[in-house]
């Protein structure tokens, strides 16, 4: 899978059998955000059952692919702009999280979860995790950081002032927006 930003479309390349000798391997357009407005290009690419369907789904731009067998894919937009994008099971369920982040722009380091139907952008809603803008981020990590057996968020806040990363630490008390805490910040 990978990103085409100029032709703003996301495309899948079958590995052929022979990868050296096949010359063009063969491409299937998965996403097209060529006709979606957004003040930065669409960017940041993950895998994660999403809906816990047992088939390992996408997460690109601002939307999570929904997988429907061999290389079909049906996008549902969440979120209104593009950034760094990934998902996890913050709590019991069969639905993950998603978070996303500013990759290059500035917005905000949000945190959805689906109450509903999970292929209805309706279903998503979101948390703003920080209140106040991240810039240019570049980077977003989900991991269990302090071996806890949650996930916890890994983000950059600012790329070229401050060389850090903020680690926001799950205290397990979600859905609340006081489910992250302990922040630590490691600067060079």
């Amino acid at each position: 899978m990978f990103w085409n930003q100029g032709a703003r479309k996301l495309f899948m390349a079958e590995i052929p059998d022979n990868p050296r000798a096949a010359g063009l391997w063969p491409l299937t357009e998965i996403l097209d955000t060529s006709k979606v407005q957004t003040a930065v290009k669409q960017e940041g690419m993950a895998a994660f059952d999403v809906d816990g369907d047992g088939r390992v789904d996408l997460l690109a731009g601002m939307h999570w692919l929904k997988h429907e067998g061999g290389n079909k894919f049906r996008p549902i937009q969440i979120a209104d702009h593009p950034g760094r994008i990934a998902a996890g099971h913050f709590k019991p369920g069969k639905v993950a999280e998603i978070v996303m982040a500013p990759g290059d722009g500035n917005g905000p380091l949000l945190f959805f979860e689906c109450h509903g139907d999970p292929t209805e952008r309706k279903s998503w809603m979101s948390r703003d995790l920080l209140g106040k803008q991240v810039i240019h981020g570049h980077s977003l990590v989900l991991a269990d950081i302090n071996g806890d057996g949650k996930l916890d968020i890994i983000s950059k806040p600012y790329c070229w002032d401050t060389p850090r990363l903020d680690i926001w630490l799950n205290l397990g008390n979600l859905p609340g927006a006081t489910g992250f805490g302990g922040k630590l910040t490691i600067q060079p």
